[in-house]
């Protein structure tokens, strides 16, 4: 007699599947939870006194220098003032000067002026850039493809820069005032303003002339009636039906 090898399939217990989903469930639920958990930071909390101060907006390079703990700067009062946990400006009438210490102690001194530029100076350099940067006002102002190119060919903003032997001069005077001691630091403060404002001074005349340039090279490169256009038009330009019915007023006039 043969016995029959034919396999014979049994049915799993309803009990038994829903014990194997359950199962699954709370093993993935804990998974999810220990990889959160493992990743997690903890909260701190900031004190008051080590939150930024400044809120004129106009901290942002003592921000990215120093990190969340920001002084309230003075912009228009001489002498030496905390920029930031890394970084230092100081003042004298319209020169400035920014020390900015880096992660390996090392100093960087950069020289500028508080006041760069004329108003005049200001409204065309604001309008090269609305020019360059926003299509809406070329077609406006009905900006050639000539004039655009004139207007890139316009040379970019100097930056001031001390020369070698500027540099080791001021880099002395500041690490007289910056690493002395604190009796010293009167006459160290007085010494170092005193080179910054002979140094800009020195220099205002040359800075002042390239600006001026820059400004005529914009303004030779439009129409009076342009920059009329821009000055009447505000900080953003009209919509185009708007613009085509002044256009129209003023071909009629």
């Amino acid at each position: 007699m043969i016995e029959s090898t034919e396999s014979r399939t049994r049915d799993i217990p309803i009990w038994l599947t829903g014990l194997v989903l359950l199962i699954c469930v709370v093993g993935g639920g804990w998974t999810l939870l220990w990889y959160m958990k493992s990743d997690a930071r903890p909260l701190v909390d900031i004190p008051e006194d080590k939150v930024m101060a400044q809120g004129n907006g106009k901290a942002w390079r003592g921000a990215l220098a120093g990190g969340a703990n920001v002084p309230r700067v003075d912009r228009n009062a001489d002498g030496v003032q905390p920029y930031g946990r890394n970084s230092f400006r100081v003042k004298i009438g319209n020169t400035v000067m920014l020390a900015n210490y880096g992660g390996n102690g090392r100093v960087d001194l950069q020289p500028q002026y508080h006041t760069n530029y004329t108003a005049e100076e200001s409204e065309l350099i604001t309008l090269r850039m609305s020019i360059l940067g926003d299509p809406t006002w070329r077609d406006y102002l009905k900006v050639t493809d000539a004039q655009l190119e004139q207007l890139r060919k316009v040379p970019t903003p100097q930056s001031l820069k001390f020369d070698d032997a500027e540099r080791s001069k001021m880099m002395s005077l500041w690490k007289a005032y910056h690493d002395g001691a604190s009796a010293q630091k009167p006459a160290a403060e007085k010494a170092l303003l005193a080179a910054l404002d002979d140094y800009g001074k020195r220099n205002i005349a040359a800075y002042k002339a390239y600006e001026a340039n820059r400004a005529a090279a914009i303004k030779g490169a439009l129409t009076p009636d342009q920059i009329k256009m821009y000055r009447s038009a505000g900080k953003t330009p009209p919509k185009p039906a708007a613009a085509a019915t002044a256009n129209a007023g003023d071909r009629k006039g």
